[in-house]
């Protein structure tokens, strides 16, 4: 699901204007939690019918009807929100899109390499993160930023070098949220967005 709404999120982008994106996220953040929050504690069969009729689709199944816990497609709307208010979105300045396509496309390949190819890991609390896995989330997210972040405004050498700092810190945010409370989903966008950020702001 993380694939599919990272592009069509992405393609919206190009669609909307900047301002809408942003209210529009904020609303259906805004929507999304206060829906889970009303069916976790009225147990409504209403709510929880329009929850599962505005919000299905971005759910796995098993996050359908448990009412115990925000899934992770309401943590992936904050990281997106928080993405697109946070950082820009211009034609040769492309970090929120570049940050968003990282959480769709590294976090979800890093999980299968790190189920199907395995090799060292690191468990925690029930969860684990594997070399492979963060091996594949930097080599996916570096391939992104290659291909998006624009170059008319910036060396080649210092091009090289962003790509593959987004590369490395979103690998690294993907990991890091064995060690802190902070979900992946808004480690990814944000560390990878604000580490770019920084690099641009510096070399320009």
């Amino acid at each position: 699901q993380h694939m599919m709404t990272g592009l069509v999120f992405y393609a919206l982008s190009y669609i909307l204007p900047h301002g809408v994106a942003c209210i529009l996220l904020v609303f259906f953040t805004s929507a999304f939690y206060a829906l889970h929050i009303a069916r976790s504690k009225y147990k409504s069969k209403a709510v929880q019918k329009a929850y599962i009729q505005h919000f299905g689709t971005l759910l796995r199944e098993d996050e359908k009807y448990n009412i115990h816990y925000l899934p992770g497609a309401f943590w992936f709307l904050v990281g997106t929100t928080m993405t697109v208010l946070l950082f820009p979105m211009g034609e040769n300045n492309n970090i929120a899109r570049i940050s968003l396509l990282c959480l769709s496309f590294g976090d979800p390949i890093a999980a299968m390499v790190g189920v199907y190819v395995g090799g060292p890991s690191i468990s925690r609390k029930g969860r684990q993160k594997s070399l492979g896995g963060s091996l594949a989330c930097f080599i996916v997210c570096y391939a992104i930023s290659c291909v998006l972040l624009g170059d008319d405004n910036i060396a080649h050498t210092d091009h090289s070098m962003a790509c593959y700092l987004t590369g490395i810190a979103a690998s690294l945010m993907e990991g890091a949220s064995l060690f802190c409370s902070i979900d992946d989903n808004i480690l990814i966008p944000v560390g990878t967005g604000a580490s770019l950020w920084i690099y641009l702001r510096a070399y320009n």
